[in-house]
């Protein structure tokens, strides 16, 4: 029987407001109106209200439980109330179905690594010992929010080469490297440092860099922005000319870095007219400012 259905008992606003978001969503029409009123009520209300519709037979209903459940947590600022939608989250990491648990990984990357304690960590340790789905995703995350307990699974994995692919093998190089592992940064920087710059690896491997979130790295990817070798293209399909990578770059690193001389627009693109003039302020910011911090508390 349809989910909405099983709802028994006397209803009261915060239920009607997330059975219409539910509802909504499932036709393909959900708004702020029905967020909004949710978000008025406190992380716990929300998430005893909304735990129910996560264990639904039906998928759709599921996703859009979690999906729900994500949208309530963004704008939180205190790390404590989020960690019931973190556990949600994690739990909704071992869904049967792998659009779930991918979507509850994706959701986990959005929530800053200091709001992780202790139970949250050993709960995502554990998912990621049952080898569900999505399980290079799954590894960054690990390395993203730090488990020291899991070092020894990571080694253990490379060592015994119990990893089910090379992707995965990759993504536990960068998650340890993540985590600070002196001799996996400097594994990751080498690998990358030793393969030309182009399109290629700009676009594939130069964000596992990125990912890894090490000032060395970072040093690195300053030199290449600096460069004035035209080792990639234009993105206008239309045309074959070289451009310099930097111009690539110097969008994909600015969420990354604190007190960054380029501002990012609405859109997630960098707020400028003249890409040359944004380069030239870019590199002129990179060579007064070796003492640059990185932000290391979001993905």
């Amino acid at each position: 029987m349809f989910f909405l259905l099983q709802i028994a008992g006397k209803a009261n606003p915060l239920k009607d407001a997330i059975v219409a978001y539910l509802t909504s969503y499932k036709q393909g029409t959900a708004n702020v109106r029905e967020i909004t009123t949710i978000k008025t009520y406190s992380p716990a209300e929300i998430a005893i209200e909304v735990q129910p519709f996560l264990y639904d037979s039906i998928v759709e209903n599921r996703a859009a439980a979690y999906r729900l459940l994500y949208l309530c947590s963004v704008g939180i600022k205190d790390n404590k109330l989020l960690i019931p939608f973190i556990l949600f989250f994690i739990e909704g990491c071992k869904d049967q179905d792998s659009g779930i648990a991918g979507n509850c990984i994706s959701y986990l990357e959005n929530i800053p690594a200091s709001a992780f304690d202790a139970e949250s960590k050993n709960a995502l340790a554990n998912v990621f010992r049952g080898k569900t789905s999505h399980y290079e995703k799954l590894i960054r995350l690990c390395g993203y929010v730090n488990i020291p307990d899991l070092t020894y699974d990571f080694q253990q994995m490379l060592t015994e080469k119990t990893y089910p692919d090379k992707r995965s093998a990759w993504a536990i190089h960068l998650a340890m490297a993540r985590m600070g592992d002196t001799g996996q940064i400097a594994n990751c920087l080498r690998k990358i440092k030793n393969m030309p710059v182009n399109d290629d690896v700009v676009y594939d491997l130069l964000p596992d860099l990125i990912y890894i979130r090490q000032k060395i790295a970072f040093d690195y990817l300053f030199t290449v922005i600096s460069s004035d070798e035209k080792n990639c293209h234009s993105s206008n399909p239309n045309s074959e000319k070289a451009i310099l990578c930097g111009y690539r770059m110097m969008e994909m690193m600015a969420p990354y870095i604190n007190d960054y001389p380029l501002k990012m627009g609405a859109s997630g693109d960098i707020a400028v007219k003249n890409y040359d003039e944004a380069l030239k302020t870019l590199r002129d910011w990179i060579s007064k400012h070796h003492d640059y911090s990185l932000k290391t508390d979001i993905y």
